[in-house]
């Protein structure tokens, strides 16, 4: 439910951080961006994929590759 308002009203729930209400959007956008793709996902796609989902929560490593 309280997802459900996060995306259809962009308006953040009481009791959740802003972290949570960006994953919520933030996954939200990446579907609708993976939908309109009108071919097999490439690199460049996957990159930029991770970069909408992290987009808010972790900017410097959106859309790269973390090595260990």
């Amino acid at each position: 439910m309280e997802t459900r308002v996060i995306i259809r009203t962009g308006i953040t729930v009481a009791k959740k951080t802003l972290r949570e209400h960006l994953e919520v959007k933030n996954y939200t956008e990446a579907l609708f961006f993976i939908e309109d793709l009108k071919e097999t996902l490439s690199e460049y796609d996957i990159k930029s994929i991770h970069t909408i989902i992290l987009d808010g929560i972790d900017r410097a490593n959106a859309g790269k590759y973390l090595y260990s």
